[in-house]
């Protein structure tokens, strides 16, 4: 649904009815009563496996901010045009996701650490996701704020995020019914959202990060739950939302796998097993299948090369298993709420175990 240019921000806040959050209100929500704290909320998922969403417990709207609008709104292999560029993208993901998956936290977590009687699931799609990497997810969250930071915001990769100064093009918030995205005679063919919040490393919890899968051909503007809501630039609004971030610290707090994650932007040196995970993707992604020169061709455009190791390596003393690091898991595990995972009697989330 398409809006006229609105007011700035701050009057699209009013507009939009948008409420504060961490007050203590109360909230009835046709019987069940929740808050407007923010947390993080554990709920069971189709695998037995507990997640954690951040944020309020029962977001009535996911949003999106972009400075400006860059249609169509796609994922980020989505707005790639080469087979070639598709496939390097697809082998750094893969690379950087095997990376995480080896992480020391990660493989504490799922060998020892339980959340009422369950395993926490670790999303390491959704983690390269929020750290950069090219995949067919979009980025979304359950606080209006954090967008307001990302729809002010431009970012450069040197310099990191500024805020817009002044722009003639509108900025844009993307609004979507969080409960409408996930029923599929409402979607309108769309993928459901999938909950991020909580995996281990900070940016997304901080960033209260869920997000959106998007098939090939699927563009998020067009989606029939998505409003797009645009927004005149304000230089003094933005600078005070810039501010109120800290420059973005407080949704980017310091993490040493971010570094690995820059590297992995780069790649070019991939294991076979690597290259052949890539090719199911982008296989499962054109909805075709490359067979003998055909891929070795596009290999050889995508000046892709084979090694015997992968090229990505956890180095350094930041990735040995510490105690603060457990312990600051536990701390956070133990402040979380449990309403969607299990009953009071029930609760015993030893995470410890």
């Amino acid at each position: 649904m398409r809006f006229s240019t609105l007011g700035t921000l701050e009057e699209l806040r009013e507009r939009l009815c948008i409420e504060p959050v961490n007050t203590g209100r109360q909230i009835d929500m046709c019987g069940v009563v929740s808050d407007d704290v923010e947390s993080l909320h554990a709920y069971s998922n189709e695998k037995g496996q507990i997640e954690f969403a951040s944020g309020i417990e029962f977001p009535s709207f996911l949003y999106r901010g972009q400075p400006q609008e860059w249609l169509p709104c796609l994922s980020g292999i989505g707005r790639l045009r080469e087979i070639a560029e598709k496939l390097r993208a697809f082998s750094r993901t893969v690379a950087f996701e095997e990376l995480v998956a080896t992480h020391p936290l990660v493989e504490w977590i799922s060998r020892e650490v339980r959340f009422l009687g369950a395993s926490l699931s670790v999303n390491v799609g959704g983690i390269a996701q929020h750290y950069g990497l090219p995949t067919d997810m979009l980025d979304l969250t359950s606080n209006f704020d954090v967008a307001t930071f990302f729809a002010c915001c431009h970012y450069d990769r040197r310099h990191g995020y500024y805020p817009v100064r002044a722009s003639v093009e509108p900025g844009v918030i993307y609004r979507a019914n969080s409960l409408l995205l996930d029923i599929p005679e409402a979607s309108g063919g769309y993928s459901p959202t999938e909950t991020i919040g909580f995996q281990l490393f900070p940016r997304p919890m901080e960033q209260r990060a869920f997000a959106i899968r998007l098939q090939r051909g699927k563009h998020f503007d067009r989606h029939p739950q998505v409003q797009r809501i645009l927004f005149r630039h304000n230089r003094k609004i933005a600078q005070k939302i810039f501010d109120k971030f800290d420059g973005g610290a407080k949704l980017f707090p310091p993490d040493p796998i971010v570094e690995h994650a820059k590297i992995a932007e780069e790649l070019f040196r991939f294991t076979r097993n690597q290259l052949d995970s890539a090719w199911v993707r982008l296989e499962a992604w054109e909805g075709r299948c490359f067979h003998g020169s055909e891929r070795r061709e596009v290999e050889e455009r995508a000046d892709l090369v084979e090694v015997d190791t992968p090229a990505l390596q956890l180095v350094g003393k930041h990735f040995a298993l510490s105690e603060s690091e457990t312990a600051r898991i536990r701390a956070v595990l133990n402040q979380s709420r449990y309403r969607r995972a299990a009953y009071l009697c029930d609760f015993n989330p030893d995470p410890g175990s």
